[in-house]
């Protein structure tokens, strides 16, 4: 009787009392409640007298007080019944203690006095004590999670609060969690989105060497999306606002790297100091919301460490925009449409956090309530129209890339061309020549001369290197050639050295004179010597060519049997590799040294080629 005076006069002194006259259904507890900053034990006895309260009008979110501890009541007046009830508190708060009359009935989110526990805002379920007409709802929370909690409890901040049985309140749950997971679906479609962008460019950039801005784009599009993935509910299973905040400050620092990447690459600029110092900035304000959990100051400031966080992410990036951004030179239509899309982005992103000190329809994190209010809808859409943007951008450039691509293959076609006029066809009996460019244009090369005496000069040769460079140098040597004169091979390395002097390179040559009548003379600048009837020739080899000026090199003299070959092969063939990395090597080039020219270069083609492979025979048939 006393406890039940007690409570009519705490009504009279306090806001109004919320009569539930239908237990069928659920009743919402719409109206006045009470808040209270600060921290006191009475605060939860129904006898308090909490009538100099801030006064609240549900379902509005509630007012933020000071930071730290805040309580909130509410009186209920309920028919006698033996129905089993239960109280559904609406996602205000991260994590909070509730008591009906002084008896604490439950919490939610983990321990209040550590930064740990829920990081989404939820709609949970308490048992009532049964038998009671009045009861007195007292919420325990903390202010620092009470802020973080609407970081990602978005417009479920301004929810209603139910009061029904049992059976309806779990009914209630469930409808608030579909409605939780349909809210989110657009969350869903962008995080899908952002995944498979990234790892289209990722992949993309893999196929396209050299375009860095490929990487950069997939890699940034990849960070945005991991930032987002963690703040769909029940899409992974991570509930430790600790966890939720390590994860934060990792992709939001990554995504201010790869901004920094992808802008250089795309501007053709490399980032300054006063670059990376403003990413820098930016990093060091995540870092302070993993922070929060071991500082009790910032734990106190909570939200101007996230409000300063925000503002240091927005500001940076079109700083990093305007100061990587090339603006002397003309541009095309399209490129003032990407400047000023990534423009308007970033000036109302920094906007948009301004206006979160100003605008009631957003918390303290700059989070908008309602995904109907101005700041949302002005949020989004620049959102999608600068990843349109960067896609044009990047299509573009894909496609000058191509375009270039092209241009090289059609000059690389034409150089090998060229290449393929300068190696003689041969009608030269006894003289079979084969020609494997591991490349469009090789380094390899071959000739024979034919000489006033009758004789011929067979010459084959390697360039360092590969590509148009060793191509050129290819050009160089076979000029030099046709005017040689002489039919000594010492004297016919001698010139080609002094022509190949300064070009950037060295050549390795065996050149052999031979007669008709099986006279063969052998000189040898490094290169790998010529095989005679299945056994290596033995000629000294002398320095390459292209080396040291006035450099001379010694012949070996020897007499060619009727029907014998030799064989000249570039170390093409020699190294020759297979997939286990195993060599051709000399002694199976030796085995087949009596084979025809291109049974030689086939084997070592199939073995596995590395390296131009070029191989010529030479037998006597008279």
């Amino acid at each position: 009787m006393k406890v039940l005076l007690w409570l009519t006069l705490a009504a009279q002194l306090s806001g109004q009392v919320i009569h539930v006259t239908n237990l069928d259904s659920v009743t919402p507890l719409n109206g006045e409640w009470l808040q209270q900053t600060g921290d006191d034990p009475r605060y939860a006895d129904p006898r308090f007298d909490d009538s100099s309260w801030l006064r609240v009008t549900m379902p509005k979110a509630i007012v933020p007080g000071a930071y730290g501890y805040t309580w909130h009541r509410i009186h209920l007046e309920i028919p006698a019944t033996d129905i089993p009830l239960s109280i559904a508190i609406a996602p205000h708060f991260a994590a909070y203690e509730i008591f009906a009359n002084g008896i604490k009935i439950g919490s939610f989110g983990g321990e209040l006095r550590s930064a740990s526990g829920q990081h989404f805002a939820r709609l949970a379920s308490f048992p009532l004590p049964k038998g009671q007409s009045r009861l007195l709802i007292a919420i325990r929370s903390n202010e620092f999670k009470l802020i973080f909690g609407r970081q990602f409890g978005g417009n479920l901040l301004s929810g209603t609060s139910w009061l029904g049985s049992q059976e309806n309140i779990q009914l209630k749950l469930a409808a608030f969690q579909l409605t939780q997971r349909e809210s989110a679906n657009w969350l869903r479609v962008l995080c899908a989105g952002l995944g498979f962008g990234g790892l289209f460019f990722v992949m993309l950039s893999l196929s396209q060497k050299g375009d860095r801005e490929f990487l950069w784009c997939g890699l940034l599009l990849l960070a945005a999306m991991m930032n987002r993935l963690y703040q769909i509910p029940d899409a992974i299973s991570i509930q430790s606002r600790g966890v939720v905040s390590v994860l934060n400050f990792i992709t939001q620092s990554s995504f201010s790297v790869f901004w920094i990447l992808l802008l250089s690459s795309l501007f053709k600029r490399r980032p300054s100091l006063l670059v990376w110092g403003t990413a820098a900035a930016a990093i060091l304000g995540q870092l302070l919301v993993p922070l929060e959990i071991v500082s009790e100051w910032l734990r106190t400031h909570s939200a101007q460490t996230q409000l300063l966080n925000a503002n240091l992410m927005a500001f940076s990036l079109p700083l990093n925009y305007f100061l990587l951004g090339h603006w002397r030179r003309r541009r095309t239509k399209s490129e003032w449409f990407t400047h000023a899309t990534l423009i308007t982005y970033l000036a109302t992103n920094s906007f948009q956090n301004l206006w979160a000190l100003f605008d009631k329809s957003m918390n303290l994190n700059g989070q908008p309530t309602s995904e109907l209010s101005a700041s949302y809808i002005l949020l989004r859409f620049p959102i999608l129209l600068m990843f349109f943007a960067m896609g044009l951008v990047l299509n573009k450039r894909k496609t000058d890339t191509e375009r270039e691509q092209a241009r090289l293959q059609q000059e690389l076609s034409a150089a090998a061309q060229v290449q393929t006029l300068l190696l003689p066809g041969l009608a030269t009996a006894g003289v079979e020549a084969t020609y494997f460019p591991a490349s469009e244009v090789g380094g390899d090369f071959y000739q024979v001369l034919e000489r006033p005496d009758g004789s011929r000069v067979v010459l084959v040769g390697d360039v360092s290197g590969k590509g148009l460079k060793a191509a050129m140098l290819v050009s160089v040597a076979i000029g030099a050639l046709r005017r040689e004169k002489s039919s000594s091979p010492a004297e016919i390395l001698a010139g080609l050295n002094e022509a190949l002097l300064g070009q950037g390179g060295f050549v390795t040559c065996c050149c052999i004179r031979y007669t008709q009548d099986g006279d063969l003379t052998v000189a040898s600048a490094g290169h790998p010597a010529p095989y005679c009837e299945g056994r290596e020739v033995e000629v000294l080899a002398g320095l390459p060519l292209g080396v040291v000026s006035g450099t001379e090199w010694p012949e070996m003299r020897m007499q060619l049997p009727m029907g014998a070959q030799v064989t000249l092969v570039s170390d093409g063939v020699v190294e020759a590799e297979n997939g286990e990395r195993e060599l051709f090597g000399f002694e199976r080039t030796r085995e087949i040294s009596t084979r025809s020219a291109i049974e030689i270069a086939s084997a070592a083609r199939a073995w596995g080629q590395t390296d131009d492979i070029t191989v010529v025979t030479i037998r006597r048939t008279s």
